[in-house]
């Protein structure tokens, strides 16, 4: 698995998106949770009338649901490891960004906050920088922990 595609995964992954990976493709599988929903009510005739694009993701959501030893579930959590992840750039600015920044966000990790403060310290590139190297890391640990295999 390349650890940069699911870096951005981890990224997206939130209350309405769940992200899988499959271990027999090495690949990753992202439903969004209507889909999961909606598969519980259906079967297999109910299908037909569907676009190819749902009858696709809703037979994931059955493959997903059949085989649990096939797909490993990517955390769902990513707005609080946004936040660790703004905390920690923030402690690695000098002393005035550093307290701007945890000003802004002390509470509730607003990103919008987040954005114009760093902005406002011309921070952008090294903040993009400091994410990406994050969720990196982050998927890196996931991998490690869930025995699978990634390259950078």
């Amino acid at each position: 698995m390349r650890l940069v595609e699911l870096a951005k995964a981890f990224e997206l992954a939130n209350e309405m998106f769940r992200a899988f990976y499959d271990r027999e493709k090495d690949d990753l599988a992202v439903v969004n949770d209507e889909t999961f929903t909606l598969a519980e009510f259906l079967g297999e005739a109910d299908l037909a009338g569907f676009e190819e694009s749902e009858r696709e993701a809703v037979l994931m959501v059955w493959a997903i649901q059949d085989n649990p030893d096939r797909f490993v579930v990517l955390p769902a959590n990513r707005d609080q490891q946004m936040g660790d992840l703004m905390r920690a750039f923030a402690f690695n600015q000098d002393d005035k960004a550093c307290d701007a920044i945890l000003e802004e966000i002390r509470g509730h990790e607003n990103s919008g906050r987040f954005d114009r403060v760093i902005e406002r310290f011309g921070l952008h590139h090294e903040w993009q920088d400091y994410k990406d190297e994050g969720w990196r890391h982050v998927a890196s640990v996931w991998c490690e922990e869930n025995g699978i295999p990634y390259e950078e």
